[in-house]
Formats: C-alpha cells, structure tokens, sequence
C-alpha cells in the first residue's frame, strides 16, 4: 500500500505500439535506396556547389 500518490504500477506498458507499420506493405532494400537518391539528387547540387565555395574559401586562405 506504499505506492499512493507515485503512481504505482498503473499504465505502465502502454504506448508501446507506437511506429508499427500496420497497414504499409513492406519496402524494399532497393526501393529505400531509391527513395533516398531520389531525395538526395533534389539537394546534391546545393550541396556541391556550398562545398566548392567552401574549398575555394580555404583554398584562397591557405595561400595568403
């Protein structure tokens, strides 16, 4: 009879079904890694191009 007012053990477990993915057919490895070039490709040019001002930044400071 300790447990008063701590809650004791009422509830706990619940939740735990979270992030199941009922419903959703299986995926793939080679679908997943499709999604992700996918993904990937939208973002790479920025990225490439932040990159080379980057370089040509240090490049430029490492002469001076």
């Amino acid at each position: 009879m300790g447990l008063r007012g701590r809650g004791g053990f009422v509830g706990r477990g619940r939740g735990r079904g979270r992030g199941r993915a009922l419903g959703h057919p299986n995926v793939t490895r080679e679908q997943l890694d499709n999604q992700l070039d996918a993904y990937m490709s939208k973002t790479k040019g920025h990225l490439d191009a932040e990159l080379d001002a980057y370089m040509a930044q240090a490049e430029a400071d490492g002469n001076e």
